[in-house]
């Protein structure tokens, strides 16, 4: 696409937005299953772990180094979530998780120089309550990294759209905050990244993990934020319209 394009479709963005367009991100948590059923096509499945092992990012907001799986996993924000998980696990003591073992963590929680043998039984935990993430990216948590915008919805959320919405007209853009993926059409958005925002990322993992959550975990934020977080994305996207890019 070249820079007279990137302009347009800046404007058009911009157009979209004084005309009160309802901005809409695609609901991920409520169709995750569907989601899954896309990453694990063969070719798409080869298509992401080339593209980790690759890493070559045409973009000055990325840097260009290779990146394992791992490395888009637990960013600081999600590892609390799944911290937070766990301690409602062992809160409320979780009938998932062996008696044996639940006994032996509460005898050794708090004696420091049994440490290791903790770390070995909380991840065992992990295991049995289904917080065994590490590098799975069928899980949800997986994907949706503040952290890593400009990498995700480039090389996941922008085929992705394509894939499953082959009839929509899908612009991937980037500015130095922010990369999403945009209908120029009718303001839809694909933004796998930004869907997890105002807790909404805590409340699926909640709902998802117990079959509801504690009253304190339920983000007001997340409720009022109809649309998904496609709002944040577009205000971040105008924010620096002079250095707008595209990745496509």
């Amino acid at each position: 696409m070249s820079r007279a394009s990137k302009v347009v479709a800046l404007k058009r963005i911009k157009a979209l937005k004084e005309c009160g367009t309802q901005f809409q991100n695609y609901d991920f948590g409520a169709n995750w299953e569907r989601v899954v059923s896309f990453l694990r096509e063969p070719s798409f499945d080869r298509q992401m772990l080339d593209a980790f092992a690759r890493r070559k990012c045409d973009s000055e907001y990325q840097s260009v180094q290779p990146l394992t799986p791992t490395d888009v996993d637990m960013s600081e924000a999600n590892a609390d979530i799944i911290c937070d998980l766990f301690n409602y696990a062992i809160e409320i003591n979780d009938a998932r998780i062996p008696a044996a073992l639940m006994a032996r963590y509460s005898e050794l929680v708090d004696i420091m120089e049994y440490d290791e043998e903790i770390n070995k039984i909380e991840d065992e935990i992990y295991k049995s309550i289904g917080l065994d993430t590490g590098t799975n990216r069928y899980f949800l948590l997986f994907w949706c990294n503040i952290m890593h915008c400009h990498f995700v919805n480039r090389v996941v959320a922008y085929p992705l759209a394509q894939r499953m919405f082959p009839n929509k007209q899908w612009t991937l853009i980037a500015t130095p905050e922010h990369t999403t993926v945009i209908c120029l059409d009718d303001g839809s958005l694909f933004d796998l990244v930004y869907w997890g925002l105002d807790g909404r990322l805590g409340d699926y993992a909640y709902s998802k993990m117990f079959g509801n959550f504690p009253e304190h975990a339920a983000s007001t934020a997340a409720q009022l934020d109809k649309s998904l977080g496609a709002n944040t994305a577009i205000n971040e996207i105008l924010s620096r319209p002079k250095r707008v890019s595209n990745l496509r």
